[in-house]
């Protein structure tokens, strides 16, 4: 539980990703992108999430305020290690990726 940051660059676009755990297995993810030269773009997703004590998995409910339609795919699961108490990093086995999230103070921002 709690809110974490991610924060990346990928083809030149700076993501600035929080992920906020609530307690009742609701969860909420606001993104802001910024490419150079461009406005930033920002998201906001809702849904539900679960750890099975490996596995975070995420089940969206809501992207922009819409409900997810194909050809999204509204999960996300990934095999989590504990590096420190503060930190997680998630493999997502579907996608072949790695990511990275820190603790953050509730109420941040992307």
């Amino acid at each position: 539980m709690g809110t974490w940051l991610r924060e990346y660059e990928e083809e030149g676009v700076k993501v600035r990703r929080v992920l906020v755990l609530e307690s009742g297995g609701r969860f909420t993810e606001m993104s802001r992108l910024t490419e150079l030269d461009s406005a930033a773009a920002e998201h906001s997703h809702t849904g539900d999430w679960l750890f099975d004590g490996t596995n975070l998995k995420r089940r969206y409910t809501r992207m922009d305020g819409r409900q997810p339609a194909a050809p999204v795919v509204p999960y996300a699961t990934f095999e989590l290690r504990f590096p420190s108490r503060n930190e997680f990093v998630g493999i997502d086995r579907v996608r072949q990726r790695e990511v990275r999230y820190h603790r953050v103070a509730d109420g941040t921002k992307p």
